[in-house]
């Protein structure tokens, strides 16, 4: 079992463009989620073109919507493409080195799962897949009967995996100490204290 947290990720992606374009973070994510990385820089890019997930239709140009004062308000895809190309890349090395470092690149036979807003960032998954030589896939929320489309992102994956083992715990003790009415529910919860604190 392996854990470890790292101060890098996607919201870099996002910096970058916001600070180098001259733009707000909400207007960069937006460029960064539309746009997403271009795999036709990644010179180890396979000939199996299914792994793009939508063609990169050649240069054009972007109109901005909120730039800093004195900055142009167009920019070329190409010019996005390298800063978001180039961020990535950086961070996939890093993943790739981390696993590595531990030993777990070749030890993982199911592969990576990307949870997280980055995530959802088009390619991010492709570009980790040709660096690190294993199966990545994208996980979304997954364990309740109806999840709404708004929290069915990867984003709410492990807020809502918190939350099947938290309900998971719940029910055990519920079943392990007795009559949940009497223990456990909200409104004997408000009589215990008000008895234990206020009475």
């Amino acid at each position: 079992m392996e854990s470890a947290a790292y101060k890098w990720g996607s919201s870099d992606i996002v910096n970058d463009v916001s600070s180098v374009v001259r733009i707000s973070k909400k207007e960069a994510t937006e460029l960064v989620m539309d746009y997403g990385i271009n795999l036709d820089l990644c010179p180890d890019k396979p000939e199996d073109t299914d792994m793009e997930k939508k063609p990169f239709a050649g240069d054009r140009q972007i109109r901005l919507s909120e730039t800093v004062s004195g900055a142009p308000n167009t920019i070329p895809t190409s010019f996005l493409d390298e800063i978001v190309y180039l961020r990535s890349e950086e961070l996939t090395e890093n993943i790739c080195s981390c696993l590595s470092e531990k030993k777990l690149l070749y030890s993982i036979p199911r592969g990576i799962v990307l949870t997280g807003g980055g995530a959802s960032i088009l390619n991010q998954d492709a570009l980790i897949h040709i660096r690190s030589g294993l199966d990545t896939r994208i996980g979304y929320p997954l364990g309740f009967d109806e999840i709404p489309d708004a929290i069915r992102k990867p984003e709410w994956t492990a807020v809502t995996g918190i939350l099947k083992y938290a309900f998971a715990h719940r029910r055990f003790n519920r079943k392990a100490f007795g009559d949940p009415t009497e223990n456990n529910s909200l409104p004997a919860a408000i009589i215990r204290f008000f008895k234990e604190y206020v009475l």
